[in-house]
């Protein structure tokens, strides 16, 4: 887990349900779009191990 997932969840805890969904949603936006994120989802469909960069 990165650092800025760390403090974004530690950020929500202090904020009402809906800003804390709406944080939620953008968190995910931007992890989605990482070099990571897209060999997660190939690795998955293709059946084998990730080869995660830290991008």
């Amino acid at each position: 887990m990165h650092r800025a997932d760390v403090q974004g969840m530690v950020r929500s805890v202090a904020l009402p349900p809906m800003a804390r969904d709406t944080m939620d949603v953008d968190q995910f936006a931007l992890a989605s779009m990482t070099e990571d994120h897209k060999e997660g989802v190939a690795a998955f469909l293709e059946r084998r191990k990730p080869k995660f960069r830290g991008k």
